[in-house]
């Protein structure tokens, strides 16, 4: 099971939101929020790459990033970690903590259970 750092968890919030951006992009979207210098936004997009979290691709000279893992997957991923490890409890249990949030849509609340339920949140 992946679990992401916070750093890598805004990335991908931010990608899932937009799709492609080039590291500048991400660097001023997250930057009044994070405070990262923007060799810090580098370095955290460069493992997130090395990691095949995203994808690189070059477009008229500028390097574009796109997230390989999906959005579903990857909460998978942080709600097992935290329930199983932190809470010490099964992942379904937490699930009604996302039925109130605006961060999931039906739909995907859905496909949450069903990756929950499965226990293979693995991309």
């Amino acid at each position: 099971m992946k679990k992401f750092i916070e750093n890598e968890f805004e990335i991908l919030k931010l990608l899932w939101k937009h799709n492609k951006l080039s590291s500048r992009e991400i660097h001023d979207k997250l930057c009044m929020r994070t405070g990262w210098a923007y060799s810090t936004t580098r370095t955290v997009i460069d493992r997130m790459v090395k990691k095949d979290y995203l994808s690189k691709d070059n477009f008229h000279g500028i390097n574009l990033f796109s997230p390989k893992v999906s959005k579903i997957r990857a909460f998978a991923a942080q709600i097992s970690f935290f329930a199983e490890k932190i809470l010490e409890r099964e992942a379904l249990s937490v699930l009604p903590l996302f039925t109130k949030s605006d961060v999931l849509s039906d739909e995907e609340l859905s496909e949450l259970r069903k990756l929950l339920q499965s226990k293979e949140p693995e991309q």
